[in-house]
């Protein structure tokens, strides 16, 4: 009699993460919906990650354990999990994050119900202590069923979070849709960008699917190496060419005019020896990315921002180094002598830009 076929597969990649991987498990095995199988897909670890997966396995035999004989990143790591996956849909679980209990049964109801390609919920945010950050982040505020990215504000925006998805295996066989596997940040927003525009049945949901962990390790936080910001830069321009190509213009000039979490959460934090050289090619890389005419910011982006990316674009490199250690401290900024000349650069790149402060209006300088 032939092995019946699970609801959903949860696929979670591991690499080295033996001290959170048990939590993580729990969560998935504990889930309400019963009828799913969990798929790990050890990386080649250095610890002691494949006996956790192997010890908890020994316990729910619906956990699975397929091991990568040499490390191949994080994307080859969900695509050898995705194709083996035998579930109807699939949902992604990093190894450091959790589950709520009923998370995996409000999507799948959805999804069985109405045919949807994509379900979409809410996710929270802690820190590495488990201090809340955001309660319900990038979730939709009423059930939305089978809107799409052609018809939905909400999507257009390619909200974050591709593990707070619930997907149809079916589809993304279909589009043969899968993880870039040459770039190690970035990937899921590509991913995620080419679903989305593929995908003509997403319904949304307003609950909290997801527990996402931000730890002090990831690719974003801390120290950065240049590296990670040329592939960050990279991935944005790839978003945009899907949101192009599917003929959605205005959103994909809408998605690299959003360009706060770069600065803040990359480019400041560029070591302060990065070489002119390195600094130099991502500034290139940096103009290549921008659409002709496009200004990267929202109007609400801190001025200190709109004086960094307006230096880069009139490739003004040795000022943009410069002031790069300084790129996320605004009184500093407001309190330069150099202040109304700083705001007058700006003015340069944006005419239009309404720079209004405290000491003033300033828009016409």
């Amino acid at each position: 009699m032939p092995e019946k076929q699970p609801l959903v597969s949860i696929l979670i990649p591991v690499f080295d993460a033996e001290a959170l991987l048990p939590e993580c498990l729990e969560s998935a095995t504990g889930q309400s919906l019963r009828d799913i199988e969990i798929v790990c897909v050890d990386d080649a670890s250095t610890d002691d990650s494949a006996n956790v997966i192997l010890r908890h396995q020994a316990i729910d035999e619906r956990i699975r354990l397929i091991a990568h004989r040499r490390n191949q990143g994080e994307g080859a790591a969900r695509n050898t999990a995705l194709d083996a996956a035998r579930g109807d849909y699939v949902f992604h679980l990093d190894a450091d994050d959790t589950l709520p209990p009923s998370a995996l049964e409000k999507l799948w109801s959805i999804a069985s119900e109405h045919g949807s390609q994509m379900v979409k919920g809410g996710f929270s945010i802690t820190d590495s202590d488990g201090r809340m950050i955001a309660s319900n982040h990038e979730a939709s505020p009423a059930v939305v069923i089978n809107t799409s990215i052609r018809t939905s504000a909400f999507l257009k925006r390619v909200p974050v979070g591709h593990w707070s998805y619930l997907y149809e295996k079916s589809f993304l066989d279909e589009h043969g849709l899968r993880y870039p596997t040459d770039m190690p940040v970035g990937l899921d927003l590509v991913a995620l960008s080419a679903a989305l525009v593929a995908a003509d049945r997403v319904s949304l949901l307003p609950d909290v699917v997801y527990r996402y962990r931000r730890v002090p390790q990831s690719a974003t936080s801390g120290s950065i190496k240049p590296d990670t910001v040329r592939h960050s830069i990279r991935a944005k321009s790839l978003v945009y060419r899907n949101l192009m190509n599917a003929g959605h213009p205005q959103a994909a000039r809408d998605y690299v005019s959003v360009w706060d979490w770069q600065l803040k959460a990359l480019w400041a934090n560029l070591p302060a020896d990065t070489p002119a050289t390195e600094t130099a090619a991502l500034f290139a890389q940096f103009r290549e990315t921008i659409p002709e005419g496009l200004v990267p910011w929202r109007a609400s982006s801190p001025l200190a921002h709109r004086y960094f990316l307006s230096l880069i674009l009139q490739q003004r490199d040795a000022e943009a180094r410069a002031f790069l250690p300084t790129l996320g401290d605004a009184s500093e900024f407001e309190s330069h002598p150099d202040f109304r000349a700083r705001c007058a650069t700006i003015l340069e790149v944006a005419p239009g830009d309404p720079l209004t402060l405290e000491r003033g209006n300033i828009a016409h300088v």
